[in-house]
């Protein structure tokens, strides 16, 4: 019965660590640097200073391999967001709207090498403005603590989210809002089934390491005492694993 659950955990575990790659290819809707939409910016230097609004300056550091050196703005609906670039050269501020959205430029370094540069405008992102402070008002009541957090980042015709705590049989706090299915258009609810996708390596570790403790398996075990045919199964441990290496 311990070799078979053995097996079965690490078979779970083996699939939530050969996942998709999280590193993402080019956009391929990025702008060349033939794309530079105003006269470019001159520095002597490879690191510059930039600042947002009245914000300080903070260094930007010119790296030419990068197609465009992206900055990411978050842009109110009206107006715009006033970028400032400094350099031992010039000093130019360029504002950008998200009606616009972007924003191409070359900084012009030394040798004559230039560096695409792009301000990306983003619609604001919605941020919880209550309080979180450990002395406030209604700490402890779930309804007035937790709703308003729920409703800042989630909206009723969105993907939404369902939560529910409880303690032993008692409910202590149930909510949904959103929508689960953008095809049907239905209604989020808390007796939805989620996949809980990520959340089910930390079970399976701990599963492995009670496994461990009843020295029904070893961390340092090789893959292929579990799975024959598995490509470097002789030199890829359970540890190795667990440990995302």
């Amino acid at each position: 019965m311990l070799k078979a659950c053995s097996f079965s955990i690490l078979a779970t575990l083996l699939l939530s660590a050969c996942g998709p790659n999280q590193v993402s290819d080019a956009d391929p809707s990025s702008p060349s640097t033939s794309d530079a939409g105003i006269p470019p910016i001159r520095s002597a230097e490879m690191v510059l200073q930039f600042k947002i609004g009245d914000e300080d300056f903070s260094d930007w550091v010119v790296i030419p391999e990068l197609s465009p050196d992206r900055l990411t703005l978050e842009c109110p609906e009206e107006g715009a967001v006033e970028v400032t670039f400094k350099t031992d050269l010039e000093t130019r501020t360029i504002p950008v709207t998200l009606e616009q959205r972007s924003v191409t430029f070359n900084i012009l370094v030394k040798d004559e090498v230039k560096a695409l540069t792009e301000l990306k405008c983003i619609p604001q992102i919605a941020r919880y403005s209550g309080d979180f402070s450990a002395d406030r008002e209604h700490v402890g009541d779930f309804q007035a603590d937790i709703t308003p957090v729920l409703e800042t980042y989630f909206k009723p015709d969105e993907p939404g989210i369902a939560i529910l705590i409880s303690e032993g049989d008692q409910t202590l706090y149930a909510n949904a809002i959103g929508i689960s299915n953008y095809d049907t258009g239905a209604t989020r609810t808390v007796d939805d089934a989620i996949e809980i996708a990520s959340i089910s390596k930390e079970f399976t570790t701990v599963a492995i390491l009670q496994l461990a403790e009843q020295n029904a398996l070893s961390l340092n075990d090789p893959l292929n005492k579990y799975f024959d045919d598995l490509p470097n199964g002789e030199s890829i441990t359970i540890h190795h694993l667990l440990s995302h290496t």
